[in-house]
């Protein structure tokens, strides 16, 4: 599956202090690979449709977002979202999974 994933999307939030970090690490395990990384930003739930919209028409094969709270109370928009665009998503916790989302 890994040879296929060329386009990457993740949504930060960049409020989040530990969104640099995980931005960077992202970054740079995706130019190990290959990969490109598209980043998309929100801070409020409006800014996410409009993310998911715009990861969307990048032609994103792979979607996931960084660890901040603000996600996690969001996830059954983001979980829509990528149901919407038809973005396989993988989150870092299960409680996505089993909201709907792809795999955690």
């Amino acid at each position: 599956m890994l040879a296929a994933v060329k386009v990457v999307g993740l949504l930060s939030n960049s409020t989040d202090p530990t969104a640099k970090r995980q931005i960077d690490d992202l970054e740079a395990a995706a130019h190990s690979l290959d990969i490109t990384l598209h980043l998309a930003f929100a801070e409020t739930e409006g800014e996410i449709d409009d993310a998911l919209a715009m990861l969307a028409q990048r032609q994103i094969v792979a979607f996931t977002i960084n660890g901040s709270p603000f996600f996690q109370v969001r996830m059954n928009q983001i979980i829509g979202l990528t149901a919407r665009y038809r973005m396989p998503d993988m989150y870092g916790g299960r409680e996505f999974a089993a909201a709907g989302g792809l795999m955690a």
